[in-house]
């Protein structure tokens, strides 16, 4: 009787840090006044000539344990999925998040779109208990929170 092989693969996933910004080390996000201002702190908007779509990383504490872009699209928007969002608070261990991404013409206003992702990315995470605190938008000298909205 011939024997069937079968091929397993392993795998190791590990993080890798790019590189440290020391502006929000130790720092807390503990109202979206404060995310909004490290935000704009450390991300240069101003030359941000695409729409990106990024995540802020936050322990039990609302500590911020990382900052990342997930994404740079075209003048008007960036795609963006639940799956790249969960990979990178799970790879931090993270406990929630907060959203961001930019306006590169300036609108300070969530369009129907930014709304429904949110939506979308916030019940993916939910099943990994993972929580989605804010989404922040930020143009060129100003943001605009989502919760402080009452739209999350």
């Amino acid at each position: 009787m011939n024997k069937v092989k079968y091929r397993v693969n392993k795998y190791t996933v590990q993080l890798v840090q790019e590189k440290v910004m020391e502006s929000f080390i130790d720092e807390s996000a503990d109202g979206s006044d404060k995310v909004q201002q490290i935000l704009r702190q450390t991300m240069n908007v101003k030359s941000w000539h695409n729409e990106r779509f990024g995540v802020v990383l936050l322990n039990s504490q609302n500590g911020i344990i990382g900052l990342n872009i997930i994404s740079e699209g075209t003048i008007n928007e960036s795609a963006v999925y639940v799956r790249e969002v969960a990979l990178l608070a799970l790879l931090h261990n993270a406990y929630s998040v907060i959203l961001f991404h930019n306006h590169p013409g300036g609108s300070l206003t969530f369009s129907g779109a930014d709304i429904n992702v949110t939506k979308i990315i916030k019940e993916g995470l939910k099943l990994l208990n993972i929580g989605v605190l804010d989404h922040i938008l930020l143009v060129e000298n100003d943001s605009i929170s989502m919760a402080e909205r009452g739209d999350i």
